[in-house]
């Protein structure tokens, strides 16, 4: 999973430590928008859970702008490696 996100997410993408378990916490730089390229993205089949469905109610973060929470615990590599292509093929549309 860190060996696609690495290729195919722009420069600037930070990645949390994966080193176990089932989720990680990946944040695109500022001039991408992760609630609109999610929205694209599902129209290409790739739900990504943006940031804002992470937030306390009434204490609102901005997580949705950048921060996505990604799973790997239902798919295989290559259907990993396949949503994030298409994430970053998204992403590349969407820059700013």
């Amino acid at each position: 999973m860190k060996k696609a996100l690495v290729e195919y997410l722009p420069e600037g993408t930070t990645i949390s430590a994966l080193e176990g378990g089932y989720f990680t916490w990946v944040s695109l730089p500022p001039q991408y928008d992760s609630l609109a390229i999610a929205k694209e993205c599902e129209t290409r089949g790739v739900i990504l859970a943006t940031g804002d469905n992470f937030e306390v109610n009434g204490d609102a973060k901005g997580w949705g702008k950048s921060g996505v929470r990604l799973s790997l615990s239902h798919l295989d590599a290559d259907k990993i490696e396949e949503g994030i292509k298409i994430w970053g093929e998204v992403c590349k549309k969407h820059y700013h």
